[in-house]
């Protein structure tokens, strides 16, 4: 689908495509936060939205476009289109979102002078803060066991980050790769009473199946890197904000776009002040209890 919004009437206005490949809501969380910013700061500014492509090949021929069609930037959202990137740097000025650490990922050579066409930001976060929070939530947390999505572009990332804090916090860990239900099942039931926790990675396949995990591991404390399974059930998570982070891109946008500034000088930004996400009948569930220096930054679902 493509659509195209005008913030306002303009003399000179300035073009920017926008497209990510396949159903995020975290891409779209993070577009909100990019209008909602630029009706603020940069009214002139045209947003030519093609969303949810069907593919990452769909997703060339739309990138290829805003090149060819003399857009004057592109935001290209989630972590499989900073992964394209790394292999198909642009041509024109382009900024990412929604997507996991772009040095990891290929796209750049560094957060702070990314060296290509590309800047912007990333939901990526340090994982030992994260952790020492679901040991406070759960202090007898020893043994993690990290479930990532099957032949997804985050989940190797998400599995380094949490082996270093793991070692770095004396933790037991490991790390099983699922698709689907019946892949979670059987990881679960394999690993039945190994681990004191269960991390949910920051993949559709195993968050939105946070209740499966609840079903066939009723007693061990589930966590989650991604709000939705925070929502869908997990007792907790610390999250970097997607609205924040759109917010914070628009400024990036503007800098470049507008301000002139050099796109492959400009930093990766991240969201220095994650929140902490609480699900209230999950730490029921479980029987943990909120120490009241969580209770006093916490974002708490009932």
């Amino acid at each position: 689908m493509a659509l195209t919004l005008m913030f306002a009437n303009t003399l000179h206005a300035q073009e920017v495509g926008v497209a990510w490949a396949g159903q995020s809501s975290m891409a779209s969380t993070v577009l909100e936060g990019v209008q909602e910013r630029l009706t603020e700061i940069a009214p002139q500014l045209i947003l030519d939205i093609h969303d949810a492509l069907g593919s990452v090949h769909e997703l060339d021929s739309v990138v290829k476009q805003f090149a060819s069609s003399s857009k004057d930037a592109q935001i290209v959202l989630r972590s499989n289109g900073s992964a394209y990137l790394g292999e198909n740097p642009p041509t024109i000025p382009t900024f990412i979102g929604g997507g996991n650490h772009p040095v990891e990922l290929g796209t750049i050579q560094s957060m702070d002078t990314p060296g290509a066409m590309v800047t912007g930001v990333t939901y990526h976060i340090e994982l030992t803060p994260v952790l020492e929070s679901f040991m406070m939530l759960h202090p007898y947390m020893d043994s993690v066991l990290l479930l990532s999505q099957t032949n997804y572009s985050s989940s190797a990332i998400d599995w380094k980050g949490t082996k270093q804090s793991c070692d770095e916090l004396g933790l037991v860990c490991a790390q099983e790769l699922v698709s689907n239900r019946d892949d979670i099942i059987e990881v679960i039931q394999r690993n039945t009473g190994t681990y004191s926790a269960i991390i949910l990675g920051n993949q559709a396949a195993v968050f939105e199946n946070a209740a499966t995990v609840i079903e066939y591991a009723p007693e061990t404390p589930l966590f989650s890197y991604a709000e939705e399974g925070v929502k869908n059930g997990a007792a907790g998570g610390v999250i970097a904000d997607d609205r924040k982070l759109g917010r914070m891109l628009a400024d990036s946008l503007v800098d470049v776009v507008v301000g002139g500034k050099d796109v492959t000088k400009y930093p990766i930004k991240r969201d220095q002040n994650p929140k902490l996400v609480i699900n209230m009948e999950a730490v029921d569930r479980y029987g943990l209890a909120v120490p009241v220096s969580l209770l006093s930054i916490a974002e708490l679902l009932e």
